[in-house]
């Protein structure tokens, strides 16, 4: 879990860009959604993470200020997306002013939901870079809907 609790995380509103590298295995779990002016989000080399999540409880408009996403390097990486309170995740990722995607050299992800019934999740999408992620089918799977559902 990250060392700071969710409800201490919700008080650091000045904080806009956060760059975590070369994280211990401790580190399994991210929260989304939890700083609430972050625009930024590196995440590099952080060889436990399993889980970018939006935790239970906190609303999608959370990630609103969210632009930038970029994770790469984490090979333990299976779930980018929101909890749904069974103990699971979805691959949801409800950003709307998300302009970049990139996600790296993170073999197990599974594939990003860029749209649940007709509604675009990230609509002002500008740059997606995926490279080297996911099992065969995630990063196809990933940019047909992306240009199934873009403009």
């Amino acid at each position: 879990e990250f060392p700071i609790s969710i409800e201490r995380m919700k008080h650091y509103t000045c904080l806009e860009a956060l760059e975590l590298r070369h994280t211990s295995e401790h580190l399994v779990c991210f929260p989304l959604g939890v700083f609430p002016n972050l625009r930024t989000l590196w995440l590099a080399n952080c060889e436990g993470l399993e889980k970018v999540y939006i935790p239970e409880g906190i609303e999608d408009e959370s990630l609103a200020s969210l632009c930038d996403l970029y994770i790469w390097s984490c090979d333990a990486l299976e779930i980018i997306g929101k909890e749904t309170g069974r103990g699971e995740a979805t691959t949801e990722l409800p950003a709307p002013n998300l302009t970049t995607l990139s996600i790296e050299q993170c073999g197990k992800v599974k594939p990003v939901v860029l749209e649940r019934e007709g509604e675009i999740l990230l609509p002002k999408l500008q740059k997606l870079a995926i490279h080297n992620s996911a099992s065969e089918e995630s990063p196809h799977s990933l940019t047909r809907s992306l240009f199934k559902f873009s403009c």
